[in-house]
C-alpha cells in the first residue's frame, strides 16, 4: 500500500513526477511545505505492483530514503525493480543523518527541491554505493570495489549503457578499460552458460518444498552471491561447510576463494546440482542483508537443536529419570540461547 495517495493523486499526474520516502512524518511535512507529489512506503517493502500503481500516473520516480544504513539498503532493494518499470528513477541524497522530515523542517521545502535537481539516476547510485566502502586511494581498495561493481554491470542489458557505465568505472577506479570490459563480459558469458545448461536439460527435478532453515540457507548464499565481502564472518561464525546442502557449500567454497561461478559449475555433475545453481544465479537480488540471513539461520539452527533435545526428553522421561532431568537443564539453556538470539534479531530490525 502507498501511503497519502489519494491527497497526492492529482498533483502526481499533473507533473508526472513522484517522490517516494519512508515515513508518514516525512510524507506529511513535505505536502504542508509545498511538495505535494509524494507518497510515502511506512516501512513496506517496495513492490512491481507499487511501481506499476506509480507508472499508470507518472514518468520520473524520485526516492528519498533516511541517510542511514537501512535507508540505504531500502533504496538498493527499490533498485531492483527499476529495469523492467518503464520509470525514469533517481535517488536523492540527504545528509548524513537526515531524513525528510528533519531536513525540511530545518532547511525548507525550496532546498529540497535543489536536492531533487541534484538527484543520482538510479544506476549510478548503485555503483556508487557499492564503491562506497572501499579505500579507493589503493590499488587494493579500488579491485575490491571493482569486484564489487561488476555484478551491477553485467546485469546491463543495453550494450552502449552498459559501455558507457564500464568506461565511467574504469576512469574512477583507475584500471585498465580493456581488463574491466572482459571481466563483465566473462560474468555475463557465466551467468548466460548456467541459464542454457539448465535449459538443455531433459527434465527438470521436481520442486522441493524447503523447510525454515534450508529458506534461510538459500537466502544467506544468495547475498554471499552479491557481496563476497562478508564470507569471512561466515566463516568464522558457521565454519567453512556451513550449509546441509553440499551444492551450496561448493558454491560457498567457490565464492570463498574469489573464483567464478562458472568454477562451480564445472564441479556439479549432476542435473538437480546444476538446476539449484541456476536458481541461485537467476535470482540474487536478494532484499535481506547477509547478517539478517545469517542471524536468521542462527536461529534456525537452534531451533533444530531444540528439537532433538525434546525428542530426547521425551524418551528418557519414563526411561531414566536422572538424565531425563540433565537432558531438560540443557533443553533450557538452548531455549535461552534460541530466545536471547531471536530478541536480539528483533531489536536490531526496529534499530534499523
Amino acid at each position: 500500500m502507498l501511503y497519502w495517495l489519494s491527497q497526492a493523486r492529482k498533483h502526481i499526474q499533473q507533473t508526472k513526477r513522484v517522490i517516494l520516502v519512508e515515513g508518514f512524518f516525512d510524507c506529511l511535512t513535505l505536502y504542508q511545505n509545498g511538495i505535494k507529489n509524494v507518497l510515502a512506503t511506512c516501512g513496506t517493502a517496495l513492490t512491481t505492483e507499487h511501481m506499476q500503481q506509480i507508472r499508470n500516473m507518472a514518468r520520473e520516480l524520485y526516492i528519498c530514503f533516511d541517510a542511514d544504513t537501512a535507508g540505504r539498503s531500502g533504496v538498493s532493494r527499490s533498485m531492483s525493480l527499476a529495469d523492467n518499470s518503464g520509470l525514469m528513477m533517481r535517488v536523492v541524497m540527504l545528509p548524513s543523518g537526515e531524513d525528510p522530515d528533519s531536513f525540511v523542517r530545518r532547511e525548507g521545502g525550496a532546498s529540497f527541491l535543489g536536492l531533487l535537481e541534484k538527484a543520482l539516476p538510479y544506476r549510478d547510485f548503485m555503483l556508487e554505493d557499492a564503491m562506497r566502502s572501499f579505500d579507493l586511494r589503493n590499488v587494493q581498495g579500488r579491485m575490491a570495489a571493482a569486484k564489487a561493481v561488476i555484478p551491477i554491470l553485467q546485469k546491463i542489458s543495453s550494450r552502449l549503457e552498459r559501455d558507457v557505465y564500464i568506461q565511467r568505472v574504469a576512469a574512477r577506479l583507475e584500471l585498465p578499460l580493456e581488463s574491466l570490459a572482459a571481466e563483465v563480459a566473462e560474468a555475463r558469458h557465466t551467468n548466460r552458460e548456467i541459464r542454457n545448461t539448465s535449459k538443455d536439460l531433459q527434465s527438470r527435478p521436481k520442486r522441493v518444498v524447503l523447510g525454515p532453515r534450508q529458506l534461510a540457507e538459500r537466502e544467506l548464499l544468495r547475498c554471499l552471491i552479491q557481496d563476497r565481502t562478508a564470507i569471512p564472518q561466515v566463516v568464522a561464525q558457521l565454519g567453512e561447510a556451513p550449509f546441509t546442502n553440499e551444492t551450496y557449500n561448493v558454491v560457498f567454497r567457490v565464492l570463498a576463494a574469489n573464483q567464478s561461478l562458472a568454477t562451480a559449475l564445472e564441479n556439479m555433475k549432476g542435473e538437480d546440482d546444476i538446476a539449484v545453481l541456476t536458481q541461485l544465479v537467476e535470482q540474487t537480488d536478494s532484499p535481506l542483508t547477509y547478517q539478517v540471513c545469517l542471524d536468521k539461520l542462527r536461529i534456525e539452527q537452534l531451533r533444530e537443536e531444540l528439537g532433538v533435545i525434546e525428542e530426547g526428553l521425551a524418551t528418557l522421561v519414563h526411561q531414566d529419570p536422572t538424565r531425563y532431568m540433565l537432558q531438560w537443564r540443557q533443553s533450557l539453556l538452548a531455549f535461552w540461547r534460541w530466545r536471547r538470539l531471536a530478541q536480539q534479531v528483533t531489536d536490531n530490525g526496529k534499530a534499523g
